[in-house]
Formats: C-alpha cells, sequence, structure tokens
C-alpha cells in the first residue's frame, strides 16, 4: 500500500515488517496500530469514532466501552513522534481524526 498526495507525506508501508518509510522511517507499528492508522488515514479530517474504530480495527460488537482506541492512538502518537505531531487529533467525546 502507498499513499502520498493530499496526506502531504509518502508513506509506503512495508506489510511483512509493519514499518511506514520516508518520513516515518524506522516506525514499527504492531498489527492493529498500523490498521488503526490506515483507517485514521483513510478518512483525512473526518471524525471517527470510537465504536467505528472498535468495529473497524478491532470487531468489537455495539455497546462495547473500552479505552483500547484511546490507549491505541496514545502510542500511535509517541511512535510517530515529531513527524507525525498534530496529525491525530481529539474531538472530546466526539472521536479521533487524521490531520492532513
Amino acid at each position: 500500500m502507498s499513499a502520498s498526495g493530499s496526506l502531504g507525506i509518502a508513506a509506503a508501508v512495508d506489510h511483512r515488517t509493519l514499518s511506514l518509510a520516508d518520513l516515518f522511517a524506522g516506525v514499527r507499528l504492531t498489527h492493529k496500530e498500523l490498521e488503526l492508522l490506515t483507517a485514521l488515514r483513510q478518512h483525512p479530517g473526518q471524525c471517527l469514532s470510537r465504536e467505528f474504530l472498535h468495529r473497524t480495527v478491532w470487531g468489537y460488537g455495539e455497546g462495547v466501552r473500552s479505552r483500547t482506541v484511546d490507549a491505541h492512538i496514545c502510542r500511535l502518537r509517541t511512535k510517530l513522534g515529531p513527524q507525525g505531531e498534530g496529525r491525530i487529533r481529539t474531538i472530546m467525546r466526539a472521536g479521533y481524526f487524521w490531520q492532513p
């Protein structure tokens, strides 16, 4: 998978090592972190609810009350570091979005 253009970054994903190339060189992600990042990047600027991310990334059903998404977002922000700073935004009580 490759993406560029509207995101303003080049980020080719090597699915065997789950690393991001180019801007995020050397960043190693777990499978779920990669799925979460992919979900966010597929909907740039659109707020994705925790419920949507639970269903899409983890396959959970309705009504799940878990901090799984929050914990993964926190780790993802840490791993992306300064290059990804400000890319994953929080909308309180609503969800998260990818800032292109």
